[in-house]
């Protein structure tokens, strides 16, 4: 669409949230967390 050159890229990981000390709600909430990243860049 801009007619620049552009490369991205997708990544998905799942970490632990008690291995972050970040476990406050659990069990109530889950431990686990699924992480999306998107990341694209454009030569200006």
């Amino acid at each position: 669409m801009l007619k620049k050159q552009a490369i991205g890229a997708n990544a998905t990981t799942v970490i632990s949230r008690t291995e972050f000390n970040a476990g406050k709600f659990a069990p109530g909430v889950g431990d686990e967390v699924t992480l999306d990243i998107a990341l694209e860049a454009v030569v200006e």
